[in-house]
């Protein structure tokens, strides 16, 4: 297994400029396109490894027919020799929490209120953007105020598909074999059960709201400590935190942080209940957000490509013997 991601030094087209991040999977960069003329985010691997391979494949594929303004741009999946990476939007902006809280996180038990129109402005662009994850099929599993940048603009991106998935039936068998992801302090109670739904991106967004509103997580302590608290109570009400919260958003928030899944607002309940229009939830390939197009289907797999290549191949032959019925 050969190392990638953190010694990676880009190639003739994409020039490296500086390292933004490093996971437990892979690197993201800085990099200047010399082909497009333009600076992208280019994320790579941090091993040559089968499976790293196929989640980096997947995790571009997932998104690569999705264009919205609150979701990041995919571009280009590159195989370039044994390197492998993608290339997105480059965002230019602060965390969630930072933009609705500016001043330093604290400890203490009572906190100023946020900025209440900045944080409904930027919910309801979140909200957006979920929501269109979940209309194409996909559970994010991942977010939390560091996957989510808001521009000086406003404009609020999510960020990182690293974990995103199709949502399927719970499955024994992906349980055991691809244990716990996630954030503890944003995960699901369900998650830590391998279950996975658009519910549990929900909890998430409620924790993240109620981060906003109180200026502290809602559970306290050890990773250990915090997903069993998350199974067996409630955390305090915000407003009880903080006075003079919104009761819209402080209910709001409790009911997105429900134990039971099934008691938590679905996808069309949020957006009524945060005034977002039904019809500002876009869902197409090539709309445009700010001033880049989706380029996702630019592949450069040079395997997938033989494949391709391999099929016609079987398809003349196929033609020329007379075969009919063929199924490839």
């Amino acid at each position: 297994m050969k190392a990638q991601g953190d010694d990676f030094h880009g190639t003739d087209r994409f020039v490296i400029r500086r390292r933004l991040g490093t996971g437990g999977m892979g690197a993201v960069y800085e990099a200047y396109d010399e082909e497009r003329h333009e600076t992208v985010a280019l994320k790579t691997l941090r091993w040559h490894d089968p499976s790293a391979i196929y989640r980096l494949k997947k995790e571009f594929r997932v998104l690569s027919d999705i264009a919205h303004a609150n979701l990041a741009s995919l571009y280009e999946l590159v195989a370039d020799g044994d390197d492998w990476f993608y290339t997105m939007e480059l965002v230019d902006g602060v965390e969630f929490f930072a933009y609705v809280r500016p001043e330093p996180r604290s400890q203490s038990e009572t906190r100023a209120p946020p900025d209440v129109p900045r944080l409904r402005a930027a919910l309801a662009q979140l909200i957006k953007g979920v929501v269109a994850l979940h209309r194409a099929g996909i559970v994010h599993r991942d977010l939390k105020p560091s996957n989510v940048l808001v521009t000086p603009a406003g404009r609020v991106v999510i960020l990182d598909f690293g974990l995103a998935d199709v949502v399927a039936p719970p499955s024994p068998l992906q349980t055991r074999e691809e244990g716990l992801w996630g954030t503890v302090a944003y995960m699901s109670p369900e998650q830590v059960e391998g279950q996975r739904s658009p519910a549990s991106d929900w909890y998430a967004v409620g924790v993240m709201l109620y981060e906003a509103l109180t200026g502290r997580l809602p559970f306290q302590g050890s990773a250990l400590r915090v997903l069993a608290d998350k199974g067996r109570q409630d955390p305090p009400r915000s407003s009880e935190l903080v006075p003079e919260l919104p009761e819209d958003l402080v209910t709001l928030c409790g009911d997105l942080m429900a134990r039971d899944p099934a008691a938590r607002p679905e996808d069309g309940e949020i957006l009524r209940r945060t005034g977002v229009l039904e019809h500002t939830i876009f869902r197409h390939r090539g709309f445009r957000s700010g001033s880049h197009v989706l380029r996702a289907w630019r592949i450069r797999d040079r395997q997938e490509c033989a494949d391709r290549s391999f099929r016609r191949r079987r398809r003349a032959r196929s033609r020329g013997s007379g075969a009919e019925g063929s199924l490839l």
